[in-house]
């Protein structure tokens, strides 16, 4: 049995939220994070398919073998946590309150 399903792709609509996420995450990592592809099979495909811009943004190691990811004892650093979140906040505000910026 096969399952049949529609890769998230890139679409114009998605260049706000990378900007946004890009700005952020420079401001709180200091380097400007690279957009890639990764085969993964996520739910983001679904809003994405349906027309809703859609992004994959994690904490995190930049490699998923470093965080033991998917396998027994998945972790991630609670300080690549809070940075990751401060990212999230930051690109939010960017984009839902940009005369605030």
């Amino acid at each position: 049995q096969h399952l049949l399903a529609l890769p998230l792709v890139p679409d114009a609509g998605q260049a706000p939220l990378i900007a946004a996420l890009q700005d952020a995450a420079e401001a709180v990592f200091g380097e400007r994070i690279a957009v890639k592809g990764m085969p993964l099979f996520t739910d983001a495909r679904i809003y994405s398919n349906a027309g809703y811009p859609t992004v994959l943004y994690g904490a995190g190691p930049r490699r998923l073998q470093d965080a033991n990811g998917h396998r027994a004892n998945e972790h991630v650093v609670l300080e690549d946590m809070r940075r990751a979140t401060k990212v999230i906040a930051n690109a939010l505000a960017r984009l839902l309150c940009p005369e605030a910026m």
